[in-house]
């Protein structure tokens, strides 16, 4: 076979693959556009969209009918793509049996359902015809490197007799989900109004060997995943296409994998010695019409101060409320028994400008934010001084849960997805500095780190995930300590669960583009997991499309029916990892009895979610073309780009 190796041909189809990537990376390079406020600061950007319902239907059954379309057009589609993987193939080893067969097991279906839920997205945009065009040149590349890396893939497993069905997974795991979500970013990140990015490169002695453990932990964790699921598979006579639809289903292990090879293998953070006089703690909370759900929060922070032989200061910093809050605080106040109250008045200019009100209020080395709508247990301050008694450690967040009286579904899904995250995948993200949010709901810092920060990003979403990461930005370790318990309220209707959903996931693409392009001072353990998050975006996308597109694929298929068993018996062995981690952590914190409710956090709960970060990704305001000339507008917001991020930071640290 290498005699019969086209030299030539190779470095054609390496510089076809090399040149469509760098179309996609290119602009993941630099910093976004859209915003022109104070890097650091301040965020400006225009106001988002009102999504319409019939959007959000409209895109589902979008790519629903791109999904069906695919499988009834399926010879055709997997003939279109075969010829083109052929051709390509053929330019580096013409006529080649055994590459021909690798080629002839690759499985088209999967990256153009994943196409048709991104070329839904980039039509639902609130853009004009040009943008929408614009934004579906991301799909146009992600098809040419799926084609491209098949090809290449196919000589590979050629050259080194690999499974069909480790191939399969390669072709159809890896490849379509790196592919398609650098391709995502790309849409994103190109189309749509982001933050500049920050200046501040990562430090920390650490950095570079926290990274470099975190990328074994995943390798370790994908060889042994993908390793059972070929045994698995190969038990089950898995064929095609059920082999490759299978190959999805590794991604489960991977992701557990990893977080538990960090657990076993590197050593938490340690507390320090705590002075023996305790330092007084400040509590910040913001307000803005809380009438309701304040005094429950206040008091609960009375009791815990209780517990803690310092003192508690509070400081209500109010956002302009036009119900009774401020009355219903000064009365908390006035009942304090422990705590002391600060009440700080401020016009109607949004939460972030309204903790900044309360933190430069604060007189303590030790702050605590708070929300109105959390209730805190006595534990909550009594570990905070040994924690910031370690000069390493420069914020300290809890273990958030549901608040017990709430008991709507969303509840209940809410309670797995908190143990998963705050339980487990934080306390693993801990172990590399990973954490990417420790959320406003509870979060101890150091004050004056954060002053020299300016304290909390004005005009985005995500403010307590920005501040988490310029904390690490500085050097400074993140934590996530389970016995600090608080109760969070928890939407009880699509509604308002669907306005939580959409900021947050709102937040979560501001922050990207905040913290999170390729450059080489944002290279860290937190960008390795925002980009997790945002993985988890682009699934959104497909998700809804693939549960359609899948159940059509496995009926109308020959032997459909029986395909089908197999790939829920390869479904329920793949969950087997989630769902003994999910049981043994509701166990552990007391939850046995909602140990029933755990499969709605599988499909209903899951599926939720996922359309809320469809509406969030369309609620976000597009960028404006200049028609007369788009390549002149592109140099020049590329030049602009370039001199922006080589500015000096705007803090000195």
């Amino acid at each position: 076979m290498i005699g019969s190796l086209n030299i030539l041909g190779l470095v054609e189809v390496l510089l076809l693959f090399f040149g469509f990537s760098y179309l996609v990376i290119r602009p993941l390079l630099y910093s976004p556009r859209g915003d022109v406020g104070q890097s650091m600061t301040q965020v400006i950007l225009p106001t988002p969209h009102k999504v319409a319902k019939l959007r959000i239907v409209t895109i589902v059954l979008l790519s629903t009918a791109g999904a069906l379309l695919g499988v009834y057009a399926y010879s055709t589609i997997s003939a279109a793509g075969t010829y083109l993987e052929d051709f390509l193939a053929g330019l580096v080893l013409p006529n080649n049996a055994v590459v021909q067969n690798y080629i002839s097991r690759s499985y088209m279906l999967i990256p153009f359902i994943a196409a048709t839920g991104m070329i839904s997205i980039a039509l639902s945009l609130n853009a004009e015809f040009a943008r929408k065009a614009m934004a579906l040149t991301s799909t146009v590349w992600f098809i040419a490197q799926v084609v491209l890396a098949t090809a290449l893939l196919s000589l590979l497993a050629a050259a080194t007799a690999m499974s069909t069905t480790l191939f399969q997974w390669i072709d159809t795991t890896l490849i379509i989900m790196v592919f398609g979500f650098l391709c995502f970013l790309n849409l994103v990140q190109v189309n749509l109004a982001l933050p500049k990015s920050v200046l501040l490169p990562f430090k920390g002695p650490s950095t570079g060997i926290a990274l470099a453990q975190l990328i074994v932990a995943t390798i370790t964790a994908a060889i042994i995943s993908i390793v059972f699921f070929v045994l698995f598979a190969q038990y089950l006579s898995l064929s095609f296409p059920a082999a490759a639809l299978g190959a999805l289903f590794p991604l489960q292990g991977i992701y557990i994998g990893t977080y538990l090879v960090l657990l076993m293998t590197i050593r938490k953070p340690r507390k320090g010695i705590p002075p023996w006089r305790l330092p007084g703690i400040s509590v910040i909370m913001p307000a803005y019409n809380e009438e309701s759900i304040i005094r429950r929060t206040l008091e609960a922070i009375d009791r815990a101060a209780h517990s803690y032989d310092g003192v508690v200061y509070v400081v209500i910093a109010d956002d302009g409320s036009t119900d009774s809050t401020r009355e219903i605080v000064q009365s908390c106040f006035s009942s304090f028994t422990r705590a002391q109250g600060t009440l700080v008045q401020c016009p109607h200019r949004g939460k972030a400008a309204t903790l900044n009100a309360a933190l430069y209020a604060a007189t303590t080395e030790i702050v605590v934010r708070i929300d109105a709508d959390i209730v805190v247990t006595d534990s909550v301050f009594a570990s905070l001084p040994a924690w910031f008694a370690n000069s390493e450690i420069g914020m300290v967040g809890a273990l958030d849960l549901p608040h017990p009286d709430l008991k709507a579904w969303y509840s209940y899904g809410r309670l797995y997805e908190c143990l998963r995250s705050f339980a487990f995948s934080r306390l693993a993200q801990m172990r590399v500095n990973g954490i990417v949010c420790v959320p406003g709901t509870y979060t101890a810092f150091r004050r004056s780190v954060a002053l020299k920060l300016n304290g909390f990003v004005e005009g985005m979403n995500g403010e307590d995930a920005d501040l988490t990461i310029q904390f690490a930005r500085l050097g400074y370790r993140i934590v996530i300590d389970t016995d600090i318990v608080i109760y969070e309220d928890v939407p009880q209707t699509w509604n308002e669960f669907r306005k939580q959903r959409i900021r947050w996931f709102r937040g979560g693409s501001q922050i990207y583009g905040r913290h999170f392009n390729f450059t080489k001072k944002n290279f860290s353990t937190i960008m390795y997991f925002g980009l997790e998050f945002s993985l988890s975006k682009f699934r959104a996308i497909t998700h809804p499309v693939m549960f359609f597109g899948l159940g059509s694929v496995l009926l109308l298929f020959p032997g459909g029916y029986e395909l089908f068993t197999k790939m829920i018996i390869l479904l329920l062995f793949a969950t087997i990892p989630i769902v003994i981690l999910l049981g043994s952590l509701a166990i552990k914190f007391g939850y046995v009895r909602q140990l029933g409710w755990m499969l709605l956090y599988y499909f209903p709960f899951a599926m939720a979610k996922r359309l809320a970060a469809i509406e969030a990704i369309l609620t976000i305001p597009t960028l404006a073309i200049n028609h007369e000339n788009i390549m002149a507008e592109l140099v020049t917001d590329a030049k602009n780009t370039v001199a922006s991020i080589s500015l000096e930071p705007e803090v000195s640290v």
